[in-house]
């Protein structure tokens, strides 16, 4: 969010010549990001089995895209990762993690092959 804010600025003291002051939080963004999830909840729960109800989530263990998630960790907190473009970032995302033979693994290759082997 605060990217945005920045590049928004930006623009606007090129167009006007005026600077701009850009304040951002932790907790804004992360309304933000849970705004469509929270919208389409609210619109379709009168009809959970129906087509236009795209808020449908399987169990976290069975997520489409690990890399948008919630997870638990050993502290008892929990990481929110919100990566829509898993294929793209797979690669980088699992050298982060020091597992970069999943990212070369045909199980987990793709975003449809690691939906199908999500309990692997």
């Amino acid at each position: 969010m605060l990217s945005w804010g920045i590049l928004a600025a930006l623009y606007a003291r090129e167009d006007t010549g005026v600077g701009q002051r850009v304040d951002a939080s932790h907790l804004g963004s992360s309304i933000w990001l849970q705004g469509l999830g929270v919208s389409m909840s609210m619109l379709t729960a009168h009809k959970p089995a129906s087509e236009t109800n795209l808020t449908a989530k399987p169990s976290r263990d069975k997520a489409y895209n690990p890399i948008s998630n919630y997870y638990r960790c050993k502290d008892g907190r929990w990481l929110m990762l919100a990566n829509l473009e898993a294929d793209r970032y797979w690669p980088t995302f699992a050298a982060a993690l020091g597992i970069e033979g999943l990212a070369k693994d045909e199980k987990f290759i793709d975003t449809a092959s690691r939906a199908k082997n999500n309990r692997s």
